[in-house]
């Protein structure tokens, strides 16, 4: 992977490039924790993001922010501000031209894919220009080495076409930590292998995402980082212990609308009324023996359905006195997530991030794991005995696993807390790597 030409000067311009802005807090953290670590590398940086939803993005995120695709926008957003000058007419063109096909459907079978052509130039031409001013562009972790949600058009092709752009631009463009897979169709692997191979410094954060990367595209010597998430301090109302006098025990649960329509790339109902029905029968054992369960949601759009699902269910399992013992309070951002897992004896998750964020707060974590990411973040902890694939769960499982889990509670808050001093560790030499690659113009 060779540097690119571009040298960058004492107050770089830093873009943040992902999937954030998306209701995502595991990716909106990664965005919070990648910005810490840069700084730190790069003290006199500002930064500006490219984001799957710019407004959000710049709001939440306090920074400039560029659309990363056409339909999310065509211009900057400034935080508090409106998008500059062009957004609005960009979008009145679309509009009009849409609402002209639809009343000639001959003439749209053959005019949409030219349209769909001329808007991408137009699109690509904006993002170049957004780049004038950019001296270095991070890919901030996340899972967009992948093609299960839309296909090769979008995550591939979206790496694709921006670190083409960075190239001819100059623009070292980097890869920090990512998530790979699943790579089903050959135009993706194509893709991302031309993707990663412009980079100037490329890592994934697991095994997992190595060997497939090896395997699809034939790169075979990318590192292994942790998640940049592992980097984040989760602040002093996380950090805080369990009141002494809190009533009884507290498991945090986090799950999600896994496989439903509407809310999957690949929906089978049938799967999520299994896995809803284990999560209610083991909410039920929960509560009528005593504990208290926390509904926590990660990702504020999708996890909501999920947990009022999951009340719907238990209404007709439980105890009016044992439903007392539900809590579900608002989560607007990270700093929610933190706060009420740090009330929590132990948390049982199906999200990714959700681990992590019980592992930065050092709290015994049962996973019932979807992905592969899951399985191999749970190796990397040492606590592979607790993370359970989601074919096999079942409510019984998961309450004789959370018994033992909790009876060893102190030990595993002991191996969290050494795993959460390496991971850091190893993200500290991640940034001082790339600081000097990025100053020297090297390369690897």
């Amino acid at each position: 992977m060779a540097m690119a030409r571009r040298s960058t000067g004492p107050n770089p311009r830093i873009g943040l490039w992902g999937y954030h802005g998306s209701a995502n807090l595991g990716n909106e953290a990664t965005v919070r924790a990648a910005r810490e670590g840069l700084a730190r590398s790069f003290p006199d940086a500002t930064f500006v993001g490219f984001a799957i939803n710019p407004r959000a993005s710049a709001t939440l995120h306090r920074f400039p922010a560029f659309p990363l695709k056409r339909g999310t926008g065509a211009a900057w957003v400034i935080p508090d501000t409106t998008e500059r000058a062009g957004e609005g007419a960009v979008a009145g063109s679309r509009e009009r031209l849409k609402q002209l096909l639809e009343k000639m459907p001959a003439v749209d079978r053959f005019v949409r894919p030219a349209a769909a052509f001329l808007l991408e130039a137009g699109f690509l031409f904006r993002a170049w220009q957004a780049l004038r001013d950019v001296d270095l562009m991070v890919v901030t972790g996340m899972g967009p080495l992948c093609d299960a949600w839309g296909g090769p058009s979008n995550f591939p092709y979206t790496l694709l076409k921006w670190s083409l752009l960075c190239r001819l631009r100059g623009i070292p463009w980097i890869v920090l930590s990512s998530g790979a897979g699943p790579l089903s169709a050959k135009s993706s692997r194509l893709f991302l292998r031309t993707s990663l191979r412009l980079a100037s410094y490329a890592s994934v954060r697991d095994e997992g995402s190595k060997r497939l990367l090896a395997s699809v595209t034939n790169l075979n010597d990318i590192p292994v980082a942790p998640d940049l998430v592992w980097g984040m301090e989760p602040g002093e109302e996380g950090r805080r212990e369990r009141r002494a006098d809190a009533p009884g025990r507290t498991v945090g649960l986090i799950g999600l609308p896994y496989r439903k329509t509407g809310w999957w790339e690949n929906p089978d109902e049938i799967v999520y009324g299994t896995y809803l029905t284990v999560m209610a029968e083991f909410a039920s054992i929960l509560l009528t023996s005593g504990y208290r369960v926390r509904l926590v949601p990660t990702q504020t759009r999708m996890d909501p359905v999920f947990i009022e699902d999951l009340r719907e269910r238990l209404l007709g399992q439980v105890p009016g006195e044992c439903l007392e013992r539900i809590v579900l309070e608002p989560v607007t951002g990270w700093h929610d997530v933190f706060r009420q897992l740090g009330d929590c004896n132990a948390v049982v998750t199906t999200r990714l991030h959700g681990a992590i964020f019980a592992g930065l707060l050092e709290k015994p974590i049962l996973a019932i794991s979807y992905h592969p990411k899951i399985t191999f973040l749970m190796e990397s902890l040492g606590l592979e005995d607790w993370c359970v694939p989601v074919e096999r769960v079942n409510a019984k499982l998961l309450w004789e696993r959370l018994q033992l889990l909790v009876s060893r509670s102190a030990a595993v808050g002991m191996t969290l807390q050494d795993r959460k001093r390496l991971f850091r560790s190893r993200l500290e030499n991640q940034y001082r790597r790339l600081s000097s690659l990025v100053k020297n113009g090297g390369g690897n």
